[in-house]
């Protein structure tokens, strides 16, 4: 069966990737549809070693999305001609701006859309034009009509460090390391609980944080559970280069207070895992993120 029989998603994005692939540095895939796209992969690769085998999960229907999340690197960003190639992609594809030159929207029949952020990493403090101007990463000094800017991510540290090719249907996608993808999934899960306990939210609003959180912790163990082994050989030296980011001790904080001991995560990993499986991506974690 293909793909866009049941994931309507794919006939949108591949052109999309396809056009943005002549980008150098590569663009990457992030969020639940990289891993959506991982999932369904480990499906029909089922002989390939991962940390926690598919036959072990107690649920492992591939969560859906409407978003992509592409991750530009700051060599990317830095370089006029190279933006053209991400703003040439979008407009050529059919998508158009909805948040000034990093997300943009295309909007399909039956009142359908689909979202593409883009994200980037923080950029150094003495980098001489690419500056981080919140909520944006940008080249000060390109002035192309088709220039984009970065969505500021500092959770992306380390994402073009050994990223992974995912092969699915014909196309190889590229999605982050899973130390740097841990990292923005266990900051994006604590960051969403800590709104759903904020008092100052309505009912309906804590709710639907709780369920966000619930979604994002889901997907920090996924990214542990499809490890593949050359993945794992990878992570130590990914970890030693953004070891004493604000970013990466922030994430360690919060892999501590939420995903471990009494952490709200823990029920979460359950839900998908046998105990056994929890023990080891639980440990997996508190490695990558101490």
């Amino acid at each position: 069966m293909s793909p866009s029989h049941d994931d309507p998603l794919w006939e949108e994005f591949v052109p999309l990737w396809e056009a943005m692939r002549a980008a150098h540095p590569p663009v990457i895939l992030a969020g639940g549809y990289g891993l959506f796209l991982k999932q369904r992969s480990a499906l029909e690769r089922q002989d390939e070693l991962i940390a926690v085998p598919l036959a072990r999960w107690l649920s492992f229907a591939p969560r859906a999305t409407k978003d992509l999340d592409i991750l530009i690197g700051l060599e990317v960003i830095a370089d006029e001609e190279q933006l053209a190639v991400i703003g040439r992609a979008l407009r050529q594809c059919g998508f158009i701006e909805k948040q000034p030159r990093w997300q943009f929207v295309k909007h399909l029949p039956g009142d359908r859309k689909v979202l593409v952020d883009i994200h980037a990493p923080e950029p150094p403090a003495d980098h001489p034009h690419v500056v981080a101007a919140r909520p944006r990463v940008k080249n000060t000094l390109a002035r192309g009509p088709d220039r984009v800017h970065g969505r500021f991510n500092p959770e992306a540290i380390g994402a073009h460090l050994h990223p992974c090719d995912v092969h699915w249907d014909g196309i190889t996608v590229i999605v982050p390391n899973p130390l740097t993808w841990a990292v923005m999934k266990v900051t994006a899960a604590a960051e969403r609980w800590e709104q759903s306990q904020n008092p100052d939210r309505t009912p309906e609003e804590r709710t639907e944080q709780r369920l966000q959180a619930y979604k994002h912790a889901a997907d920090a163990g996924r990214v542990v559970a499809l490890m593949g082994v050359a993945e794992r050989d990878a992570v130590e030296q990914i970890q030693a280069a953004v070891t004493g980011s604000a970013a990466y001790s922030r994430a360690c904080l919060m892999r501590r207070e939420h995903f471990d001991g009494a952490g709200f995560a823990l029920p979460v990993l359950r839900d998908v895992w046998g105990a056994d499986d929890v023990t080891v991506i639980v440990r997996l974690l508190s490695r990558w993120l101490p």
